[in-house]
């Protein structure tokens, strides 16, 4: 078979795939060592997430053909808000912090979560975002702190717009995504704070 005979085929291969729903499970994993927060252990704090998205609700990507066209989409398995809880729940019991309600309340509105596809000439790349906002309230339910992150993630040189491709960018993502959140010293000043109502000032 011909170069451009392999060519035509391989494209034909793709443009079929394309056209196929992918399902795909998006982890969480923890980027690296954690170091426990001075001062955690004495703080408590609940964590909880919902989908704040306005747009691709119904999927985490969608495949493209040969021509950038979009085509079939890319359905994560898991609840991604509730992935996204447990990543920063997972984190901050790690730092030290005690996970039980009472004290601060920390909720995180997941405002993106999708994975694009960039078609080049012969190869591709899958670049992922994803956007959260924190917000963290006192005893008396007032909000303390609140900021957006966001976090990139890329799975360069590939072939296929696949499900796989665009699931190890998400993770690559959200790791970084969650790294900003759990690393930021703004927000755990806030959520030592809130220990106490009326005792923090709000922070963007």
């Amino acid at each position: 078979m011909n170069r451009f005979a392999l060519l035509a085929a391989l494209a034909l291969l793709a443009s079929g795939c394309a056209l196929t729903t992918d399902k795909i499970d998006v982890p969480y994993q923890q980027l690296g060592a954690v170091s426990p927060v001075a001062g955690a252990s004495a703080a408590s704090v609940s964590v909880t997430a919902q989908d704040g998205r306005s747009a691709h609700r119904d999927r985490v990507s969608t495949k493209k053909n040969g021509y950038g066209m979009e085509m079939a989409p890319i359905i994560a398995t898991n609840d991604i808000p509730q992935t996204v809880a447990g990543a920063v729940e997972q984190t901050l019991r790690t730092e030290g912090y005690r996970i039980e309600p009472g004290h601060a309340a920390l909720t995180v509105d997941v405002l993106n979560f999708y994975s694009d596809f960039k078609v080049g000439v012969f190869t591709g790349d899958a670049v992922a975002d994803v956007e959260l906002m924190v917000t963290v309230r006192d005893p008396a339910n007032a909000i303390v702190f609140t900021r957006t992150y966001d976090g990139s993630g890329k799975e360069a040189d590939i072939m296929m717009a696949s499900g796989s491709n665009a699931g190890a960018a998400l993770i690559k993502a959200l790791q970084n995504c969650v790294n900003s959140v759990v690393s930021d010293q703004a927000l755990h000043a806030a959520i030592k704070a809130a220990q106490q109502p009326g005792s923090a000032t709000p922070s963007s």
